[in-house]
């Protein structure tokens, strides 16, 4: 009966966060602090410690409530504890579910089925093993130490410290302190499931890794990938394309790219591209010509068809974690987080970007200065109006000195006195970077560009 009604408190909790864990991925949200360089085990931490921090209070008053009406004789630090335990599984088990899901509103409703479907009960007298294998949800464990709870309380001893690990006169081999190891045990599987599951079905923004890759030799060295340069064949030359640089660094090396989408389309055909430090590659074309998908590809959002890439070195197909580390990127439609305001997005970039913390604030000032953006610094995201969000969106690209920077349509949305402006701060910004931007404005292009891509038709 306690169990059942636990079950019921918490199961509001457990569908709506699914829900907006999957929200966070269906905005793109996820992904995007992921192209940051927020590693994955940070973003779920930070997860665990606000669902934790939001059941703390009523665990407390569910504790209080069983403590004075139902387990006079236990310890109400051990109940507190083995309910605070219960609600880590349940969080962790929200994670799981969600990699299951990229949409919010599917996500919820099959979470509600999921957690409805723990009510069902073991028959009475099943096994011990098929009572283990059945605590794997994370209910079960916590229904049979709330039982053996009553029995110690219909015993007059309750649950103590000195009962926890003795089992009653019942002799019942499913005692307490199995049930919390159990939950224990389904925490840690949980996670390590979540993290890896995430890794190999990313959803549909995210390159999916194979099933096998913990046994790959990439997963365990950290070596650098500049060595395979030579395996690149040289980019196509002809009297169309423009002699090369020899001079300059290249910091982005793009290799036979492709893109196919379900259906046969084929969005990029072949793309091959050097990007040179200190220049701004300009890609341009008009709409459905590639360009996203081509930013996309270099960012991790979708895995290439076929082909390849190096960016500062490191293969887009294993390397994903190493090029995001040391890029920047601004998507063509604003992720951006509407409570938080300007300066507090800059601050959040610089620091994913690993700038020091004494060097933060004089970071984002400048870019707060340069993008013209100081009366609007202490405004939250969602009262800026569009042209403000890109200049917001093109400050985090920059902010941490990434050595490849990507922009995708910047200027969209800026009113022209505005994009002005925004084209001589990326004339300052291009020093000691690799700048790919992608527009269908051909005076924008002019303007900015050290070098001219024109992409139709994915070529």
């Amino acid at each position: 009966m306690v169990s059942n009604w636990l079950r019921l408190v918490f199961m509001y909790f457990f569908i709506n966060s699914v829900k907006y864990i999957a929200l966070e991925k269906e905005n793109q949200l996820k992904e995007s602090m992921r192209m940051m360089g927020l590693p994955g085990w940070i973003q779920w931490a930070s997860w665990f410690v606000v669902l934790l921090l939001m059941l703390l209070i009523p665990v407390t008053a569910i504790t209080i409530m069983l403590k004075v009406s139902i387990f006079p004789n236990s310890s109400c630090f051990l109940i507190w504890s083995f309910l605070t335990l219960y609600s880590s599984s349940v969080i962790c088990f929200c994670f799981l579910v969600s990699v299951f899901f990229n949409k919010a509103t599917r996500a919820a409703t099959l979470a509600s089925l999921v957690w409805i479907a723990s009510f069902i009960s073991l028959p009475s007298g099943a096994p011990f093993w098929a009572k283990i294998v059945y605590s794997l949800l994370p209910n079960p464990p916590m229904g049979f130490g709330m039982d053996d709870i009553i029995r110690l309380e219909i015993a007059g001893v309750g649950l103590t410290f000195q009962t926890l690990f003795k089992e009653t006169e019942m002799k019942n081999p499913y005692s307490f302190s199995v049930a919390v190891a159990m939950l224990l045990t389904n925490i840690l599987l949980y996670l390590v499931l979540t993290i890896y599951l995430e890794q190999i079905m990313p959803g549909k923004f995210g390159v999916a890794k194979p099933w096998y890759f913990p046994c790959t030799k990439v997963f365990w060295s950290r070596k650098s990938s500049n060595d395979s340069d030579s395996l690149l064949e040289p980019t196509e030359r002809s009297r169309y394309f423009e002699e090369e640089s020899q001079s300059r660094a290249s910091g982005v090396q793009i290799r036979n790219l492709r893109k196919v989408y379900a259906g046969g389309k084929v969005a990029v055909d072949g793309l091959n591209l050097n990007l040179y430090e200190g220049q701004i590659t300009v890609l341009l074309g008009h709409n459905g010509a590639g360009k996203t998908t081509t930013m996309s590809m270099l960012t991790g959002m979708f895995s290439p068809s076929s082909g390849t890439a190096l960016i500062n070195g490191y293969d887009i197909r294993n390397r994903m974690d190493d090029v995001r580390s040391s890029m920047g990127f601004c998507p063509q439609h604003n992720v951006l987080f509407n409570e938080l305001t300007v300066r507090e997005h800059l601050a959040f970039a610089a620091r994913l970007k690993g700038t020091r913390s004494g060097e933060v604030r004089s970071e984002v000032d400048r870019y707060i200065n340069r993008l013209g953006l100081m009366e609007k610094a202490r405004a939250q995201a969602s009262t800026l109006s569009g042209g403000m969000k890109r200049k917001l969106s093109v400050g985090m690209a920059m902010c941490g000195n990434p050595k490849v920077v990507l922009l995708d349509e910047p200027s969209t949305g800026v009113d022209p006195t505005a994009r002005h402006a925004l084209w001589d701060f990326l004339h300052e910004e291009k020093r000691d970077k690799t700048v790919l931007l992608s527009t269908h404005y051909m005076n924008e292009a002019d303007v900015l560009g050290d070098r001219i891509a024109i992409l139709a038709d994915g070529k």
